[in-house]
């Protein structure tokens, strides 16, 4: 309900009184499909009713999905309104979420009816949705946040923000991918886990039948979705791209037991060489040891100096892995090709082939691990038992 009344709030200081507010349906989700060559549209409408009120006041679902299907996106868009029986406001939403099979086919029609739509702001993020349709993953009852698209919002800021297992991409950093020929387009994908989740019973339970979850991330080439990226490989992605806050890596020290650190810190430097098809990644990390299942002496500096060692080594192997895949796919996600565009215009100019280009592009990788606090491990307990 907190949320519920910020938005109130929001609308008020933005000039909008309770009459206006029952004249208007806050949109603060979109999803959009395909049934048989047509479009569908699936809007989520907040429920903004005074607790005082007879319509669902007691109800812990404070939104209302609708959809309308027709040849065309705007078509669609308009025919939501032959079901919704107040002006749709726009300005609040929160998240449009995109079929994979209408990704697959390509975004161009998207991005141009969402771009010339006056009333709407371009801070919402976007997604695909992968294994469900738009009108699954908007439907699904969460139990923390009683509005959907509110949650998935969360859900993805949380995520990126202690993990780094997935990309934020709002609206206006799609359109700026989608117009620019040196970026590839990355969108985070959201999929429904277990049954349909739409009945108050996945509220009630201890134990819900159907989840959300952002576990992977959508590439794109040429404006097509052509596969995703796992968590780990998204978490190497932001790690590249100097983007992650933080997150938790282990490597296998022996037969099924790891050493896991939380990295609090990085930086992530890329340089192109001169007039050459070269370029250096430099990467520094700081972690916390939150845990040690393998026989280093960590109370010296040749123990940590031996984790530090491997670590890095993990970082770089996965780092190199995830520029592999890119390769596979020719789909320059880390916009290499933009830093030839800006730092070395001229010898871009003379590249007549990109994709064959980055194929043999040659990329060294520095990776350096600093674990300044040793954290908890079984060494430790060890050493206690046996005082």
């Amino acid at each position: 309900m907190k949320k519920i009344i910020l938005f109130v709030l929001i609308l008020c200081l933005c000039g909008c009184n309770y009459k206006e507010l029952d004249k208007i349906a806050i949109t603060v989700g979109c999803g959009l499909e395909k049934v048989n060559d047509e479009y569908r549209i699936t809007v989520q409408i907040a429920d903004t009713q005074k607790q005082g009120d007879s319509n669902n006041s007691s109800s812990p679902v404070r939104f209302k999905n609708y959809s309308y299907t027709d040849k065309t996106i705007h078509e669609a868009a308009r025919g939501i309104l032959t079901k919704l029986p107040k002006k749709a406001y726009t300005n609040h939403m929160q998240i449009l979420v995109i079929d994979e099979n209408i990704a697959r086919d390509g975004i161009e029609d998207i991005i141009d009816f969402w771009f010339r739509e006056v009333e709407l702001r371009n801070d919402f993020y976007v997604f695909v949705s992968k294994n469900n349709t738009p009108t699954e993953v908007l439907g699904v009852l969460t139990q923390v946040y009683p509005i959907n698209s509110v949650g998935i919002r969360n859900l993805i800021e949380n995520n990126n923000q202690f993990l780094s297992g997935s990309v934020l991409t709002t609206f206006e950093d799609l359109a700026d991918e989608y117009v620019s020929k040196t970026k590839e387009i990355l969108l985070p994908a959201i999929t429904v886990l277990g049954g349909s989740g739409d009945k108050t019973d996945n509220l009630e339970s201890s134990n819900p039948d159907s989840l959300l979850s952002i576990e992977e991330t959508a590439i794109f080439k040429a404006n097509k979705l052509i596969s995703y990226l796992d968590k780990k490989e998204t978490i190497y992605y932001n790690l590249i791209k100097n983007q992650l806050k933080s997150t938790i890596i282990s490597f296998e020290c022996s037969k099924d037991k790891y050493v896991t650190f939380e990295i609090i810190d990085s930086s992530t430097d890329v340089k192109i060489k001169k007039n050459k098809p070269e370029i250096d990644i430099k990467i520094k990390t700081k972690g916390n040891l939150t845990s040690v299942m393998c026989d280093y002496d960590i109370s010296k500096d040749t123990g940590i100096k031996q984790i530090e060692k491997q670590g890095s080594e993990e970082i770089k192997k996965n780092i190199i892995n995830l520029i592999g895949l890119s390769k596979k796919y020719n789909s320059d996600i880390f916009y290499f090709r933009n830093l030839y565009y800006k730092k070395n215009n001229g010898y871009y100019k003379k590249i007549t082939d990109y994709d064959s280009f980055y194929n043999n592009l040659k990329i060294n990788v520095d990776v350096y691990l600093d674990i300044f606090e040793k954290g908890n491990s079984l060494q430790v307990i060890e050493d206690e038992k046996n005082k």
